[in-house]
């Protein structure tokens, strides 16, 4: 519906109002509560840079004070570490209405290097003022602004740093660069620059944010629902396309998801390689719901699967993207034939990193069928399992209850290199040769490929020629999902040393979490957004992953009891029902735009 803005224009500027004496110069507005999601700290950063104290420029915050406002004390810093920084009122008193109407009047150009905004009221009253306006080039406020009438500041994503503490909540972190940058742009841009951008500024906001058309718009849906022709969804099912039922996290988190779809869903499953039909006695039968019409790897055109898509034209359809799945220009057709033919598209990435050896798979060779894909979702969704034999780890205190007890380590996944498990082998090895009473259990699977072959028998050979036999064991049994909780469960710690991946996020370390024992990792992207539930060591060399554990073992009770909430709170808002009825909302919310009619 949207949110009105003219009640702007009844307001009076207060005539009697006069500026802080000290406000001289071009004078920059910034008005906000100055909570850390507004920016201040950036802003001041960039003022610093953009400017000195030569410069007639000032920077007018108006805000008021509050537990989370820190803008004078970061002014204060700023002022200590520069003897040159450039002029900055702070006002913190109430204003009227009018009084704050003057003070907008008064000013030359309105900034809000915002990390987040519900709607971003200031920005348009500065519009609708007259008044220049740099701003983030994301939140709420790019409802109305654009890079016409507004001088937009580059970002980033990022976890945000709010007094709630939530754990998947997220920002844009605002380039300090680019906003001084922007803050020069617009000083020195000439008054008629300023006054247009202004302008389409205020005919916008005039022209869709009245309240008159906030409340038409919302009577409109009132009655068009209560019509009874709110647009209803002729294909509620959902394909899925990717690999199933063999040993590969894709596929086992696939049917962790859907399982818990509300929705109808058929699966469009890869071919079993000649290893995995040898296998398939140890693995569930398919059942209903899938078909396997692909290959993965080189030379499949897709056309099976096509056909089949297009005779079954599911509402939507996720696609399971990792760069040895698909020829590029065979998945580029694919998609666009689909959005052709009106299906939802999403594609979930599980690896974003071209390799250097396909060269002719890159992603830049499906930008134009990814364009008009509906989501693209790197990282996410992926849920972790609900595991009720999940251990209490603020209550497994093995070095204070049961000090006689070695300190139970375990490494997880499927044994590939570039794991870090050599790595880890080197760590142990020093924290034995330090005296620590600790055990390692090498819980690494073989994978169906040759690489894995090799890389067990160079292990073997690590631990022997770190005389680590009686200290290790190494086990390359697969073991199914239920058994592999159960073991990590008696663990006290579970590392991944990972050196280097081209994955986007790890199935494993879901797997670990999800059993309750304490998890490491070491700092590298892909864990990224497991990280609320996590310990990150500070490197990834033998000598930090061995500090790291060393660091674990040395836990207070209350440490190790803190960090079991901050785990145990991210394990049950990332379960997998939690996660699928997320992704399945998303999928019919894309479903019912798509169908909409107003």
């Amino acid at each position: 519906a949207g949110v009105g803005v003219d009640h702007w224009e009844r307001v009076s500027a207060d005539t009697a109002f006069e500026k802080p004496s000290e406000a001289t110069g071009f004078i920059f507005l910034h008005v906000s509560s100055c909570f850390p999601r507004k920016g201040i700290d950036v802003l001041l950063r960039a003022w610093g840079d953009a400017f000195t104290s030569s410069d007639d420029v000032t920077l007018l915050i108006k805000t008021f004070p509050n537990p989370h406002n820190t803008a004078q004390q970061l002014l204060a810093e700023a002022r200590r570490a520069d003897p040159h920084y450039p002029n900055v009122v702070i006002i913190e008193g109430d204003l009227a209405d009018g009084q704050l109407k003057a003070l907008v009047g008064m000013s030359d150009a309105l900034v809000a290097p915002s990390r987040g905004e519900g709607f971003g009221l200031p920005i348009a009253e500065a519009m609708l003022s007259g008044l220049p306006v740099i701003a983030t080039g994301y939140g709420g406020h790019m409802d109305f602004c654009d890079a016409e009438n507004t001088w937009l500041v580059d970002y980033e994503f990022a976890r945000a740093q709010t007094h709630f503490g939530l754990a998947d909540s997220i920002w844009v972190e605002p380039c300090a660069d680019d906003l001084a940058r922007q803050l020069r742009a617009l000083h020195d841009a000439p008054r008629a620059e300023h006054q247009r951008r202004a302008e389409r500024g205020r005919e916008r906001l005039l022209a869709g944010f009245t309240w008159a058309s906030v409340a038409e718009r919302v009577v409109a849906a009132a009655s068009h629902w209560k019509s009874g022709n709110a647009p209803e969804l002729a294909h509620k099912r959902v394909g899925w396309v990717s690999s199933w039922n063999t040993r590969c996290g894709i596929a086992a988190y696939s049917a962790y998801l859907t399982e818990h779809f509300d929705a109808e869903v058929q699966v469009y499953a890869g071919r079993r390689t000649r290893e995995e039909e040898l296998d398939k006695l140890l693995l569930p039968a398919d059942g209903e719901g899938v078909l396997r019409c692909w290959s993965s790897g080189f030379g499949d055109d897709l056309g099976e699967l096509r056909e089949a898509l297009l005779a079954d034209l599911p509402g939507s359809l996720v696609i399971q993207f990792n760069y040895g799945f698909f020829e590029f220009p065979a998945l580029s057709d694919l998609i666009l034939t689909l959005k052709a033919a009106g299906v939802v598209v999403v594609v979930m990435f599980h690896s974003t990193c071209d390799p250097p050896e396909l060269p002719e798979r890159r992603l830049e060779l499906l930008t134009q069928a990814l364009s008009e894909c509906d989501r693209l979702l790197v990282h996410s969704p992926h849920g972790v399992l609900d595991f009720a034999g999940a251990r209490d780890l603020g209550s497994a205190q093995q070095t204070v209850s049961n000090p006689s007890s070695p300190f139970r380590v375990a490494s997880f996944g499927f044994l590939l290199p570039n794991k870090g498990l050599e790595q880890l082998l080197e760590a142990v090895a020093t924290l034995v040769a330090d005296g620590c009473d600790i055990v390692l259990t090498m819980l690494n699977a073989e994978y169906p490929a040759q690489v894995s072959r090799e890389a067990i028998v160079a292990m073997n050979a690590k631990i022997r020629e770190l005389k680590l036999e009686s200290v290790v064991t190494l086990d390359t049994i697969y073991y199914t999902d239920d058994e592999c909780l159960q073991k990590l469960a008696k663990e006290d710690l579970v590392v991944f040393p990972y050196q280097a991946t081209k994955e986007s996020s790890s199935a494993a370390v879901r797997h670990a979490i999800a059993s309750g024992a304490a998890v490491a990792v070491t700092p590298l992207t892909i864990f990224e957004d497991v990280a609320p539930a996590v310990i990150q060591f500070d490197g990834i060399t033998p000598k930090a992953i061995a500090a790291g554990i060393s660091n674990v073992l040395d836990w207070t009770v209350d440490k190790r009891e803190y960090h079991s909430q901050r785990a145990d709170e991210w394990r049950r808002g990332h379960c997998h029902p939690v996660i699928a009825q997320r992704l399945e909302g998303l999928l019919s919310a894309l479903m019912s735009a798509d169908q909409a009619d107003f």
